[in-house]
Parts: C-alpha cells; structure tokens; sequence
C-alpha cells in the first residue's frame, strides 16, 4: 500500500476575460460588500458600546442578528438589491467569525 504513489492537484489556476458589463457587475457587487461590511461592523461597534454602558462585557454575535441587520440594511439602500444575496450574507459570516474566533 505504501509503494502507491497519489498525486493530488492542489491548485488550479484560471484566466477570466471579462467584458465591460462584467467588470462594471463585479465592481458594483465588491463595493455594496464593502459597504455592509462598514455598515454592520459600525452597527455591532454602536450595539457593544451600548451594552457596555449598562455593564455587558459580552455581546454574543450571532447570524440571525447580522442577518435581521442585513435585511434593515437592504431597506434602507435598495441599490443593495442588485447584488447577489450570498455574496452579501457572507460578509457577515466573515464578520462572525473575525469577532469569535
């Protein structure tokens, strides 16, 4: 068992040749991620703050609560709509696990 030599590919490299409407899409869609991302951090920031004035130390950060505040986000910025949902909730999951873990 030991002679058989596995060879796994590790990687796999790929070129895109994006036409102009594209790369308007993917600009578009990187800037509403960065913009959540600002939002929900800046509104975590605020929550904490709040909960440490009435003696919270811990704030727990959990999907429901960033997925209620991506939903208000999306409320409030319509444009936010034009972007994929997945890609959007997964600023959040980034989020979760930046703060625990």
């Amino acid at each position: 068992m030991l002679d058989e030599c596995i060879i796994v590919n590790e990687g796999l490299k790929v070129k895109l040749y994006l036409d102009k409407v594209m790369v308007d899409e993917f600009n578009r869609s990187l800037g509403n991620v960065r913009f959540v991302w600002n939002n929900l951090l800046t509104e975590y920031q605020k929550t904490f703050e709040l909960f440490k004035q009435h003696g919270y130390t811990k704030l727990k950060c959990n999907q429901t609560t960033f997925n209620t505040m991506l939903t208000m986000l999306k409320k409030e910025y319509p444009f936010l709509y034009d972007s994929e949902s997945s890609t959007l909730q997964q600023v959040y999951r980034d989020l979760i696990r930046s703060f625990n873990g």
